[in-house]
C-alpha cells in the first residue's frame, strides 16, 4: 500500500508506504510515478530472474495493480490515533501525542515554547504504574495485546526522556536482554549506560529535528548524535538556531519536557436493547431516530452540533455493523442526521438480527461554526458567512449528502493558496479532513473566527482574476501589433477578436528556487464583442497566452 498527497505544485508523492513496498525501494516524499516506476521493476525482476540468479520475490499479481494507492488523510489518522490513546488509558495516567518544552532544570535560562506533535505514536508516563501491573514486561506484553486485537503493530521503548523513548522505539537496533538492566526498547532491555552508549550512536535524525536542519547537518558530516553533541552550542545556535541544542538537552535529560496529556471528552451516548432480534430496517431506523432525540436535547442545551456520530447495531453471535456519520458542519437537525444514517444504512448489509442499538456523538462543535471557505456556484467561493446562512446551510448538507453517498474520500474542492503563478495559486483538499480541522481550530478557540478567504484573500479585487482558467495557456496569434500593451487584434485558434479596451500589465514571476524561471505580463483586455479575457505575453520572447475568461 502506498498513502500519497499533494505538493505545493500538486505534484503527487508518497507520504508512507508498507514494508512490502519499502523493500522495492519506495520511500517518503518520493513522486508517485517514480514509485510506480520501482514497484513495476520490481514486478517485472520477481516474475522473471536471469539465468543462473536466486529467484526473487515476486508480486502477487505481477503489475501495478497488487499494489493499493489511496489518499493520504492526516486528520483521519489523528482520531485515530487519539482513539487508540482513550484505548490506552488503562496503563497510563497521562497518555497524548504532544509536548512542549519547558525551563532548563537548573532554573537558568529563557523558558522555551517548543512543541512537538506526533503523528504516528503516542507517548505515556509510566512511572510509578508498571508495578502494580506485574513490572514492565507484563505491562508492554497486555499493551501489545489490545493493540494487536485492534491489528496493530507497535514499536516501543521506555526511558527515563521524552525524547530517549521516542528515539529508541524508532531507531533502536534489537539487543540481547541484560540482567538487571531498567530500560528497554523493542523487547530488549539495557542498563542506564548502555542505553545512554545506544541513543548517542543513532542517527540526528533521532533528535526530532526539521527535514531541513537535517539535510544541512548530513551535508555538513555530522550524521550521528555524537558528533553532533560534539559540536559548541553556540556554534550550533548560529548555524541551525536553537533547535539542535533544545533536543540535545531533552534527550540527555538536561531540559524538561513536558507531556500534553489527551484528555478525554464526555460524550453524548444512547443505548436501547430490544425486545426480540430483528432485521426489519423499519424498526432499526426507528430505533436510531428515537436514541437521536433523546441525544438532541444535550446538546442543544450545551450550544453544540453534531459533527460525527457513530451508529452500533449488535447481532446475536456475529461481528457488530458499525456506521460512521461525518458531518460538513456542526448540526442539531435531527431530519439531517436520519437522512445521513439512512443514505448508509441502506448500502450496508446487516449480519444477522439487531437485538441492540447503540448511538455515540464522537465529535461536537459549537453551532455557528463554519468553515471558513465554501464553494459557490459554478467555480466560485464564497467571500464569506453569515450573508446567507439558509445557503450555507443547504451547501454543508449537500456536502453531506454526497460525501454519505460517495464516500469520505470521494469529495474534494478547490482550496487556494499563495502563488503568484496561476496555474499553482490552489490545491484540491477532502471535504471531510477540511471540514474537521476547521471544526477542531474553532472548537478550541472556544468561538468562531471569522477570516479572509477564498479568492478575497489571494487577489487585490474582484475583477483581477477569472474564474475559468484554461489548460494549459492557449497561444494567441498576433494579428496586429500596438505600440505598448497588448495587441490590437489577434486570434485563439480560429477565434478572431479585436482588443478595445485593456488594464495593465500585472507583472508576475516565480522565485529561482522553483528551477526554470516564469515571467510574464499580464493583462485583462475587453474586445469588440463584450467578450474579456486575460492574456499574458511571455518575456523575455513577445509570445501571447489566452489564459483565462471573465463570465
Amino acid at each position: 500500500m502506498i498513502l500519497h498527497a499533494a505538493d505545493r505544485r500538486r505534484i503527487r508523492r508518497v507520504v508512507a508506504c508498507s514494508p512490502e513496498v519499502s523493500r522495492l525501494g519506495v520511500r517518503a516524499g518520493m513522486a508517485i510515478t517514480e514509485a510506480d516506476a520501482l514497484l513495476r521493476r520490481g514486478a517485472s525482476a520477481g516474475s522473471s530472474g536471469g539465468s543462473g540468479s536466486k529467484p526473487r520475490s515476486k508480486n502477487p499479481r505481477g503489475d501495478r495493480f497488487a499494489c493499493r494507492y489511496d489518499p493520504a488523510d492526516p486528520e483521519s489518522d489523528r482520531l485515530e490515533l487519539l482513539r487508540m490513546a482513550e484505548r490506552c488509558e488503562a496503563f497510563s495516567p497521562q497518555i497524548g501525542c504532544a509536548t512542549v518544552a519547558a525551563r532548563a532544570r537548573d532554573g537558568s535560562g529563557p523558558i522555551e515554547f517548543t512543541e512537538f506533535t506526533l503523528t504516528d505514536g503516542l507517548l505515556c508516563e509510566i512511572g510509578g504504574v508498571s508495578r502494580w501491573m506485574g513490572g514492565d514486561s507484563a505491562l508492554l506484553r497486555e499493551v501489545e495485546r489490545v493493540l494487536g486485537a485492534e491489528s496493530y503493530q507497535a514499536r516501543w521503548g521506555i526511558a527515563p526522556t521524552l525524547g530517549a523513548a521516542w528515539a529508541l522505539a524508532r531507531y533502536g537496533d534489537d539487543a540481547p536482554e541484560c540482567s538487571g538492566s531498567k530500560y528497554k526498547y523493542s523487547g530488549s532491555e539495557l542498563g542506564e549506560r548502555e542505553l545512554w552508549d545506544r541513543v548517542r550512536r543513532m542517527p540526528v535524525s533521532a533528535l526530532r529535528l526539521t527535514p531541513a536542519i537535517e539535510e544541512s547537518l548530513k551535508a555538513l558530516g555530522l550524521l550521528w548524535i555524537e558528533q553532533l553533541a560534539a559540536v559548541p552550542r553556540d556554534a550550533l545556535a548560529v548555524r541551525f538556531g536553537g533547535l539542535p541544542g533544545l533536543r540535545l538537552d531533552q534527550l540527555l535529560g538536561d531540559r524538561d519536557e513536558l507531556l500534553i496529556a489527551h484528555q478525554r471528552k464526555s460524550r453524548p451516548t444512547g443505548e436501547q436493547c430490544l425486545e426480540y432480534p430483528t432485521a426489519s430496517r423499519p424498526i432499526i431506523e426507528g430505533w436510531v431516530r428515537r436514541l437521536l432525540e433523546r441525544i438532541a436535547p444535550t446538546l442543544e442545551s450545551a450550544g453544540l452540533g453534531a459533527l460525527e456520530i457513530i451508529c452500533r447495531f449488535e447481532c446475536a453471535e456475529r461481528e457488530p455493523l458499525w456506521l460512521r456519520i461525518g458531518l460538513f458542519e456542526p448540526t442539531g437537525r435531527i431530519e439531517h442526521w436520519m437522512e445521513l444514517v439512512r443514505m448508509q444504512f441502506e448500502q450496508a448489509v446487516l449480519p444477522g438480527a439487531v437485538h441492540r442499538v447503540g448511538i455515540e456523538i464522537t465529535r461536537t462543535a459549537k453551532m455557528g461554526q463554519r468553515q471558513a471557505s465554501l464553494p459557490r456556484g459554478a467555480g466560485g467561493f464564497s467571500e464569506g458567512f453569515g450573508d446567507d446562512p439558509d445557503r450555507d446551510r443547504e451547501m454543508a448538507e449537500l456536502m453531506d449528502r454526497l460525501s454519505g453517498r460517495l464516500g469520505r474520500d470521494a469529495v474534494w474542492w478547490p482550496q487556494p493558496v499563495r502563488d503568484a503563478q496561476p496555474e499553482l495559486a490552489y490545491e484540491t483538499v477532502l471535504v471531510a479532513a477540511s471540514a474537521s480541522a476547521s471544526a477542531a481550530s474553532g472548537d478550541s478557540r472556544g468561538g468562531t473566527r471569522r477570516r479572509e478567504s477564498g479568492l478575497a484573500a489571494h487577489c487585490r479585487g474582484p475583477l483581477q482574476r477569472p474564474l475559468v482558467l484554461h489548460t494549459p495557456p492557449k497561444p494567441l496569434e498576433v494579428l496586429a501589433k500596438s505600440v505598448e500593451g497588448p495587441p490590437r487584434r489577434c486570434a485563439a485558434g480560429t477565434r478572431p477578436f479585436e482588443i478595445v479596451r485593456w488594464w495593465g500589465p500585472e507583472r508576475i514571476e516565480t522565485g529561482w528556487w522553483r528551477g526554470v524561471s516564469v515571467r510574464r505580463d499580464y493583462y485583462r483586455v475587453e474586445t469588440g464583442t463584450g467578450h474579456r479575457f486575460w492574456i499574458f505575453r511571455r518575456l523575455p520572447h513577445e509570445h501571447w497566452f489566452l489564459h483565462g475568461a471573465f463570465e
